[in-house]
């Protein structure tokens, strides 16, 4: 995860300020718009660790689980988000009723917005599932 934000981000928020880590982020030349501000600015930064903790812990589903999904899905991911593009590309590969989206240019805080092209494959997806 230190990859997304910062290198040092867990502690940031382990100290309990949410502005240390927004800063970080910055410090780190990932700007924050204004709208992502304000969401991380209301979360609990001890909340969030202990996401991230587990998170880091966690070593996700093995990819013959992933295989057998077999609800329909669509992923998403920025083209400027390495991590999640190349495990977004790859469930969608091995899930059997799954969709693969690049979004050109974004970043792992840029991939829902702006809305436009997120709300053009979501709608139709959404219809095509019901």
């Amino acid at each position: 995860m230190a990859k997304v934000f910062f290198p040092g981000y867990l502690e940031t928020l382990r100290s309990g300020r949410m502005e240390a880590f927004v800063e970080g982020l910055e410090a780190a030349g990932k700007p924050v718009d204004a709208a992502t501000r304000q969401a991380f600015l209301a979360n609990d930064a001890g909340a969030l660790a202990a996401c991230f903790t587990g998170t880091e812990e966690d070593p996700g589903l093995p990819e013959a689980v992933v295989a057998q999904l077999a609800l329909p899905t669509l992923l998403m991911a920025g083209t400027r988000d390495p991590q999640r593009l190349e495990d977004s590309r790859r469930a969608a590969a091995i899930m059997p009723d799954a969709l693969f989206v690049e979004l050109p240019g974004r970043t792992h805080a840029g991939t829902l917005a702006p809305a436009g092209p997120i709300l053009d494959e979501l709608v139709p997806f959404l219809h095509a599932a019901s």
